[in-house]
């Protein structure tokens, strides 16, 4: 069995994967091949972490009332944090079937949505690139991206 998603579903795959992987007998084959889906914990350029601050957290405090996140493992490691596992970076560690990463290093969505950088988004959301963003910007993106 192959559990696959591309974005916010290849961020899925790293919530459920290990799921699957225990639910089925020994003798089915569970790998997961995330696309996309690293979502880094990562400061913005306005030195906050947006997408952990606003969109894992706010989700988390939702959905948190009535049951902790999928991997076990991962809420045993964490359990005042259990936040972190709805983070790709923090549930790598506790997924044990066989993991395939696919994963731009120049992530749009990431460099919008976490770096809080608009510069690579475009009208046309099949042309978005680098190329309207300052020297400084790219910069910041190429520091971030070393760090991880």
């Amino acid at each position: 069995m192959i559990v696959s998603g591309c974005s916010s579903g290849g961020q899925a795959v790293y919530n459920w994967a290990q799921y699957f992987g225990d639910l089925f007998p020994p003798t089915v084959d569970v790998m997961a091949v995330p696309d996309s889906g690293l979502f880094l914990d990562l400061k913005s350029v306005y030195q906050i972490r947006v997408f952990r601050n606003y969109a894992v957290k706010g989700y988390f405090n939702i959905v948190d009332v009535e049951s902790d996140p999928i991997n076990s493992e991962c809420v045993k490691a964490n359990p005042n944090e259990k936040w972190k596992c709805l983070m790709s970076p923090y549930l790598i560690d506790h997924i044990k079937v066989p993991l395939f990463f696919v994963q731009s290093q120049y992530d749009w969505a990431s460099i919008i949505g976490i770096l809080g950088l608009p510069c690579a988004m475009s009208e046309d959301w099949n042309s978005n690139s680098l190329d309207n963003c300052s020297v400084v910007s790219k910069f910041y993106i190429e520091m971030h991206h070393r760090k991880t």
